[in-house]
């Protein structure tokens, strides 16, 4: 098991978020692309940054848009972040699955994806054959949001390419009441990466051990499977409890 911290609102450099990992004996930095500074990677990491990044996507990414310009735009930045992630030794890019839009009819909510699931899957296809073009990165789908039925059969079909593979977010896994916990079980094998983070009452991406999370079992498996873990919490105050508290427990 390999710990990894995310680039923080309030530590814009990285490398300071690099040192911070350094200084508290943590392996590798997650970029994640929501942020201006990350957004577009064009310039090279310094050398002795290479291996010691992943990447997390932006919210809005959304290849599967019905506007096939606006699909094409999201595809082509995929494939201009993988090229880079590639010369840079980023070795896993993890990104989330779009809800879609819900009509609300009479007989109830109504999701556009699900009733135009061709598409849906046929764009899912295309998402596929953009990461084959560029290997090396492994493309890893997070556990976010509803993970609907035609969701789990895109994500089925990721899965046929070893390109793809599963990150498992484990704060939003309890959010779900262990729903998307199954899934990955059943997938054990593509499970590539790890989100650690503690859910309670006082929200997500809580600190560990300041919420009601069973974090033991999904430490095991990360263990078991040498996953890299991101402690996935928003302060460098919340990571540094997080690094204490697995270490009270021998981690």
């Amino acid at each position: 098991m390999r710990l990894g911290l995310p680039v923080f609102l309030d530590m814009p450099e990285l490398a300071d978020c690099m040192a911070l990992c350094e200084a508290l004996g943590m392996d590798f930095v997650e970029l994640n692309k929501n942020l201006p500074q990350y957004a577009q990677l064009t310039e090279p990491l310094p050398p002795y940054m290479k291996g010691k990044v992943t990447l997390h996507m932006d919210e809005p990414f959304d290849p599967w848009h019905f506007h096939p310009t606006i699909a094409k735009a999201h595809l082509q930045v995929l494939h201009e972040t993988l090229v880079w992630a590639r010369d840079n030794k980023v070795n896993t890019l993890t990104l989330h699955m779009n809800d879609g839009v819900y009509f609300t009819l009479p007989e109830g909510k109504i999701n556009l994806q699900e009733r135009y699931q061709d598409l849906y899957l046929q764009q899912t296809v295309a998402l596929r054959q953009v990461a084959e073009q560029v290997t090396g990165p492994i493309v890893c789908i997070e556990n976010a949001g509803r993970w609907t039925a035609i969701q789990q059969q895109a994500i089925e079909l990721l899965l046929e390419s070893e390109c793809f593979g599963l990150t498992w977010d484990i704060g939003h896994d309890a959010r779900s009441g262990g729903v998307h916990g199954v899934f990955m079980q059943q997938h054990a094998q593509y499970v590539r990466h790890m989100h650690l983070h503690d859910n309670g009452p006082a929200g997500n991406h809580l600190p560990l051990g300041d919420g009601n999370t069973d974090l033991a079992k999904p430490l095991a498996f990360a263990q078991q499977h040498d996953l890299p873990v991101v402690i996935e919490v928003k302060t460098p105050d919340g990571l540094r409890k997080s690094i204490n508290w697995l270490h009270e427990r021998g981690y």
